[in-house]
């Protein structure tokens, strides 16, 4: 019997998939805990067009990110900082405030996709951002002493 999987199931697939089962254990198992529904004309368009529209709503992501990533790449942004000696931060410049800087800025951004080096001195420091695989921009990062 043919079923779509509502949920992932561990030695028969993942949620979304169809997959050839056994009548009872389509009927007596999947079905009955609702981890299954038969693999109908009716239910496999609507699957068909899930997966379209997913395939449709992931590739708008990336053409975002792409967009982000040209307007970020090689820009400098400045953070005025507290310095005590010899040009050293009290504490250092993270990547959430990065992020909010670039929020602030415009640009839709997360702390995760942000790659930073230990920054704990006054200089320019190249940073990256990572959204997709093969879709990044480097920029870099200007401390100055705000005192």
């Amino acid at each position: 019997m043919e079923v779509i999987l509502l949920q992932d199931i561990k030695g028969t697939g993942k949620k979304g998939d169809l997959v050839n089962v056994s009548d009872g254990f389509a009927r007596n198992f999947l079905i009955k805990q609702n981890l299954a529904k038969p693999a109908t004309s009716v239910n496999k368009n609507v699957l068909k067009q899930e997966i379209n529209a997913k395939a449709f709503h992931k590739q708008e992501e990336l053409n975002e990110y792409k967009k982000i990533a040209e307007k970020l790449n090689n820009q400098v942004f400045t953070f005025p900082v507290k310095v005590g000696e010899n040009g050293k931060l009290f504490g250092s410049v993270s990547s959430k405030e990065v992020e909010e800087k670039l929020n602030e800025l415009g640009f839709k951004i997360k702390k995760q996709q942000i790659e930073l080096p230990a920054i704990k001195l006054i200089g320019r420091y190249s940073a990256k951002a990572k959204f997709a695989p093969k879709i990044e921009a480097k920029f870099y990062i200007e401390i100055v002493s705000a005192n």
